[in-house]
């Protein structure tokens, strides 16, 4: 049997790290409203693209307030020092009470930390944060996934918050028990984004194969970000719009992105008739193998370019 952690650990602001049952999406559930980001902690408590998740949080906070037309001005600065420093404080305790929760003379595991800015009309002004940890197992990379198109774009793309874990709900129940995720697409014929991943659908064009991943009407991933950035070294041509379903015929290969999940290879594309975006039903069956995929070169590339911080 694997290592496993006894539970996962939930920290509120600056209080003592408590024992919780529940989910991540439980806890997001709680606090509507708000930004929040979610990575994964190494064995060695380090973090790709810490800095990313942080700006990401700021982000979305101005933008959420900012969006906000039931109070006029909100007192208090979302870039605050103290509060960045409450991010981190919190990350370490929920990391730390975590780990200290594991089955003794065993290894350690990965941890997935969801944080967020508390953004509640009362506690606005403390900005206090909210982390939860919890163990995380990853299956092999190299393990296919089905994916479902079963929704429409999402209110507020641009910002990853806690709204969307609810709503996203009354989706859920569309997708097909065989598919690993949703997929939102738009009355363009767009496919934009997976319910909590980036779409990215290698096909052919007149130049030759091109990568193809949604930039607009999507949240911006810091793992589709080095996606896009080991393609451009190793010369890979990409466009950021998004695949039209009308051109699946053209369709190579495709693969999500995630930051606590990595790049997860997709053997099929379906629309069920049930879906809610309103378009036929079809599939479309993708080659997941081979060592020059786009997926399998840009998988290795990363595993030996990618910078990880301290928490």
């Amino acid at each position: 049997m694997g290592t496993h952690f006894l539970r996962s650990t939930l920290v509120k602001g600056d209080t003592v790290p408590t024992s919780f049952t529940g989910t991540a999406a439980d806890v997001l559930k709680q606090y509507p409203n708000s930004p929040y980001t979610a990575f994964l902690v190494t064995t060695q408590d380090q973090v790709e693209s810490y800095a990313q998740h942080c700006a990401r949080l700021f982000d979305g906070l101005d933008i959420l307030v900012a969006a906000d037309t039931s109070v006029a001005t909100v007192d208090g600065s979302t870039s605050c020092q103290h509060v960045q420093n409450k991010i981190r404080t919190g990350v370490k305790l929920a990391v730390s009470a975590c780990r200290a929760n594991q089955e003794p003379q065993t290894d350690p595991l990965s941890i997935m930390v969801t944080v967020l800015i508390d953004n509640r009309l009362e506690a606005r002004c403390n900005w206090d944060v909210v982390a939860h940890a919890a163990p995380f197992t990853q299956t092999s990379p190299a393990d296919p996934v089905k994916v479902a198109v079963v929704a429409p774009p999402r209110c507020l793309p641009q910002v990853k918050h806690t709204n969307w874990v609810t709503s996203r709900q009354q989706y859920a129940g569309l997708v097909p028990a065989s598919a690993a995720e949703g997929i939102l697409g738009s009355q363009k014929g767009e496919l934009l984004e997976g319910f909590v991943s980036n779409l990215f659908i290698v096909q052919n064009s007149d130049h030759g194969l091109v990568v193809r991943t949604a930039l607009k009407g999507v949240l911006a991933g810091t793992k589709q970000n080095q996606v896009l950035a080991a393609c451009k070294a190793l010369n890979i041509q990409i466009e950021c719009k998004a695949p039209m379903r009308t051109e699946r015929h053209l369709w190579k290969e495709a693969f999500l992105t995630n930051a606590v999940r990595g790049l997860r290879p997709i053997s099929s594309i379906s629309c069920p008739s049930n879906n809610a975006v309103g378009w036929e039903p079809w599939e479309c069956q993708l080659p997941v193998h081979g060592s020059q995929t786009v997926y399998s070169r840009v998988q290795k590339h990363l595993t030996t370019t990618t910078r990880l911080e301290s928490v």
